[in-house]
């Protein structure tokens, strides 16, 4: 996908706002890649701290960038990066970018799946990916996270490493309807049962908060061959509460009650 969509497309846009754009070759796109990794993970503040020799105790190694790439390098790539060519005048130009970020998310998630294998237990949950657009399609804002504007995303984690297995976007309320097993399951339980499809059959423990879990979505889960330990909210639909607050009338916090089908 970089090489053929995402490299032809960059160079593509540069040449048509600089003349005399130097084309990024594949092997200084992966040392801007590395780059751009390292920084989500050693913390600076400032992106151009990094071609610095100041002093930092959240970056242990305290790496000048500048011997890999030159700062002024750095942020002409940035600032022409494309993920693909949307610049079809027939194509809405956010909606284009929306669908090549699509694209790369899958490819990213054939890659994951394909050189990890996950461990016993698999975490779903959301993430926010910070986008620099103003008026992205897909563009959410939710002050309580981390990164409080950008593009959500549904995603599974391996429980024991952490490592990202696959994600997908949270889309407007029309193309959320569209995808799989919506229209049969309802939006959250389908959300689930796409993100896990590539571990059906496998015996593997899905671990989730409440905005994933619902006693259909385990049902559901179980039904693939896959166990779940989900946080559920006494409120859903077919929730056992009244047999459950029963057993735990009286009872001290971290007190405990289970349930089983008669």
């Amino acid at each position: 996908f970089i090489e053929e969509v995402m490299l032809p497309a960059t160079n593509h846009y540069a040449h048509s706002c600089d003349s005399e754009f130097e084309e990024v070759s594949l092997g200084e796109f992966y040392v801007f890649l590395g780059l751009w990794c390292y920084m989500l993970v050693f913390l600076r503040g400032h992106r151009r701290n990094y071609w610095t020799n100041e002093d930092n105790t959240k970056d242990p190694f305290k790496c000048d960038f500048g011997i890999f790439m030159a700062l002024k390098r750095f942020e002409e790539i940035i600032s022409f990066l494309r993920i693909g060519d949307y610049s079809d005048e027939d194509i809405d130009e956010d909606e284009g970018q929306l669908e090549y970020i699509n694209v790369f998310i899958e490819a990213c998630n054939k890659t994951w799946q394909k050189a990890i294998t996950p461990s016993h237990y698999l975490v779903i949950d959301e993430s926010m990916i910070k986008s620099y657009s103003r008026n992205l399609y897909a563009k959410k804002k939710m002050k309580a996270k981390p990164t409080p504007s950008g593009i959500l995303v549904k995603d599974i984690c391996c429980g024991d490493s952490g490592i990202a297995l696959n994600a997908e976007i949270v889309e407007a309320a029309q193309r959320q309807d569209e995808k799989r097993f919506t229209s049969e399951y309802g939006s959250t339980c389908a959300t689930s049962l796409r993100l896990t499809e590539p571990w059906w059959n496998t015996g593997r423990v899905l671990i989730a908060d409440s905005w994933f879990s619902s006693i259909h979505c385990s049902v559901q889960l179980f039904h693939r061959k896959l166990y779940s330990i989900m946080i559920v909210k006494n409120k859903r639909k077919i929730f056992p509460t009244d047999k459950l607050d029963k057993q735990l009338k009286n009872n001290s916090r971290g007190a405990w009650a289970y349930a089983t089908k008669e």
